[in-house]
């Protein structure tokens, strides 16, 4: 089935089959591209999604213990010196 007017066709005698799998062989390669690609999105995502939640956990975690303290009763100097010592402890670990 070698047309003359087919720029495409060539005299080489293979089959049809065989000149369609050659012709179109990398859209399996592009396939599989993206679904590497997809699946690296999709990962990305769902990390950054359980990292904020983590860190707004986190954040209800620490007002609400200081809110605690505040609303119990406590001098206000305990408050402050835990909000020192907070404050102290991300220092050292943004010096390391």
């Amino acid at each position: 089935m070698n047309h003359s007017n087919n720029p495409k066709s060539t005299s080489s005698g293979k089959g049809d089959s065989e000149q369609l799998f050659e012709r179109y062989e990398h859209i399996r390669r592009i396939a599989f591209q993206n679904t590497l690609r997809l699946h690296f999105k999709r990962a990305a995502w769902v990390t950054v999604v359980r990292t904020t939640l983590l860190a707004k956990r986190l954040i209800d975690i620490i007002a609400s213990v200081l809110l605690l303290m505040l609303l119990r009763g406590y001098p206000a100097h305990n408050v402050l010196y835990v909000m020192a010592s907070i404050r102290r402890l991300r220092t050292s670990a943004q010096a390391r």
